[in-house]
This record gives C-alpha cells, sequence and structure tokens, in this order.
C-alpha cells in the first residue's frame, strides 16, 4: 500500500498541496490531469527522487519520506525510456542487478527471462539508438522489472508509440498486473485510463481532485473542468433533465434523427466537420448548443438541417453526484 498524508512540495513555481491518497497493493492506478498538473512530481515521490516539504510518504505501513530510490523496491519508466546509448541492451537490463552486486548468473538468467517474455531475445546485442520505439519500451521495462520491484511506476510509457504497438505493450500491461504488481500509469489517453485502470486519480494544480474507480470517475465527475478533462463535451443546466445542479454528456452517446424520436430535443444545425468515418456536428436546441458525434452512415445532415437530437437513458450524467469518490 502507497499513502501520501498532507504531502506538500514546491518546485519553482510548481506546488505539491497538501496531497493525501492511498493506492492499495495490487491496484494499476492511473494518474490523470493537465500538462503541468503534477503527475510525474507524484511519481517521483513515491520513487523517492524527491523530499516532500511537509507530510509523508508510506509504503505498507512504513515511513519512507526520507528514504533513499535504492532501498525502496520500486521500478520506473519514463516517457523517453531513458535508456543508455552506450551500453547494449543486456547490459541495460542487467544495470540496476548490477549496482545491486546480484551475482553474474542469476543477471544472465533474469536477463533472458525477461527478453524472452517481452519478445526481445534477438535485441540483446544491440544498442538503443539501433531500437524502434516499441522495442525501447520493452527494453525500458524488463529493466525495471530486473530488480523485481514490488511497485512499478510508468510516465506516459506509450506515449510516442503507433497505435499497433501501443495495443501490444498495454496486453504486456495487462499481463503484468494480473500477476499482482502493484502498478501507478501516469497517461492522457482516456482509452489507456478505461482499459488499464482499476483506480483513476485526476490531478489538476498539484491537487487531487477527484479518485475513485474507473466507473465511478468517468461516470461522476466532480466538476465541469474534470468533466470536459474526461471527454465529456457537453455541459448542461441540469433542469433540462429535471435534475439539480449541472450535467454532462459525452457527444458520442447523442444520435442525430430527422423525425421526433422518443427523449429527443428539436434543434438546428450550425456546423459539421467529418474525420475519417466520423462526423461532429454542433446543434442549437434553444436551450443549449449540443455537440454530437456518429458515424457518417448514420445519414446525411448539413449546416441549417432541421433534426432531432436523441438523448438516451443514462447519457446524462450529474456533475457531483458521487462526492465521495473526491478522496479515499
Amino acid at each position: 500500500m502507497i499513502e501520501f498524508e498532507d504531502v506538500s512540495l514546491s518546485l519553482g513555481e510548481f506546488s505539491l498541496k497538501n496531497l493525501s491518497l492511498t493506492i492499495d497493493d495490487g491496484e494499476l492506478c492511473v494518474i490523470m490531469g493537465p500538462s503541468g498538473a503534477g503527475k510525474t512530481i507524484i511519481l517521483e515521490l513515491i520513487a523517492g527522487l524527491h523530499d516532500p516539504d511537509t507530510g509523508v510518504v508510506r509504503i505498507n505501513g512504513v515511513d519512507v519520506t526520507n528514504t533513499p530510490p535504492e532501498k525502496r523496491g520500486i521500478g520506473i519508466v519514463y516517457q523517453d525510456y531513458a535508456l543508455f546509448p552506450h551500453m547494449s541492451v543486456e547490459e541495460n537490463i542487467c544495470y540496476g542487478m548490477q549496482r545491486k552486486k546480484v551475482p553474474p548468473g542469476e543477471q544472465k538468467s533474469v536477463c533472458q527471462d525477461l527478453a524472452k517474455t517481452f519478445g526481445i531475445s534477438h535485441l540483446l546485442k544491440r544498442r538503443p539508438l539501433t531500437l524502434s520505439g516499441g522495442e525501447a519500451q520493452r527494453v525500458a521495462l524488463s529493466r525495471a522489472l530486473a530488480v523485481k520491484p514490488s511497485i512499478l511506476l510508468l510516465d506516459e510509457p506509450y506515449a510516442a508509440l503507433d497505435n499497433e504497438t501501443r495495443r501490444e505493450c498495454v496486453a504486456d500491461m495487462k499481463k503484468l498486473h494480473s500477476e499482482g504488481l502493484t502498478i501507478i500509469l501516469v497517461t492522457h489517453s482516456l482509452e489507456e485510463a478505461k482499459s488499464l485502470g482499476t483506480r483513476i486519480t485526476v490531478v489538476r494544480g498539484g491537487e487531487v481532485v477527484q479518485t475513485g474507480t474507473a466507473d465511478e470517475v468517468f461516470a461522476y465527475p466532480n466538476d465541469e473542468a474534470t468533466a470536459r478533462f474526461l471527454g465529456f463535451e457537453n455541459i448542461a443546466d441540469a433542469k433540462l433533465f429535471g435534475l439539480e445542479g449541472r450535467v454532462c454528456i459525452r457527444s458520442e452517446d447523442l444520435i442525430l434523427h430527422q423525425k421526433e424520436s422518443k427523449n429527443s430535443l428539436p434543434g438546428v444545425i450550425l456546423s459539421t466537420e467529418t474525420r475519417g468515418a466520423l462526423r461532429t456536428c454542433l446543434v442549437d436546441t434553444g436551450s443549449v448548443i449540443l455537440t454530437v458525434t456518429s458515424g457518417k452512415r448514420e445519414g446525411e445532415y448539413s449546416a441549417g438541417s432541421h433534426v432531432f437530437v436523441e438523448i438516451p437513458p443514462g447519457a446524462v450524467h450529474q456533475i457531483g453526484l458521487e462526492n465521495a469518490t473526491k478522496n479515499r
């Protein structure tokens, strides 16, 4: 278990403010938030690369606030992988084990096992600059796992990968998590967060604004800024739907019709934009302007067209409804 108790840290103009957060053993916690929110700093506090100004960091009930990184049993992989360019793949993977004075025979065995697991056995004599992004990612992951960490920290490790390679690497991560490893992943990808996260923590301005299960956070954002960050394009007055406060609706959950349907609002299309197989329309309903995203095959619509926007049951999410997910 990882615990932050009222942790604060100032680095230049950035400040982490009285952070309290708990991550259970075996969780895959996804940390999300806009650039500059403090996501990487949280990882580096867990790893011991920064000492907090105030507060306590605990791992498995032990105060590690001032414990050096090499004694925390943690592996970390950054976005650029930080491989040593003058070393071979094999030497990179063995680096942490050498620092820990693991016997050479055991180093070789661990390296070979990890290389086989991640399909990089044929790369062991290569240098990092000759590797593709996916290959470098797997080497960095192997190096982090070679020291048998109890916690794995990942700072946007898939950001530079193509879609196919990213899917393969996400599958690797699911397998590691299924084996019981505690993983904390920083990402901007909503798809990765939904696919991987057992817990989602949203950070903004150096503060945790919401944390909970993936279902809780993606269904009940605590505030409008969080709702927009989590992909809700439509924010509206809840009175339109017989509720109180504010609500949010994803554009892909709305359906355009040429004729009135159940749970629909009449409107006029203000503009349309096509990207690949998807079309996004701005629709003025008189009470609110809605963004609707649908497949082009679902009908042809142009600016000025009179339409009906169907709002299916379950599409409307009340903002702040479950504020119990804000802190844990």
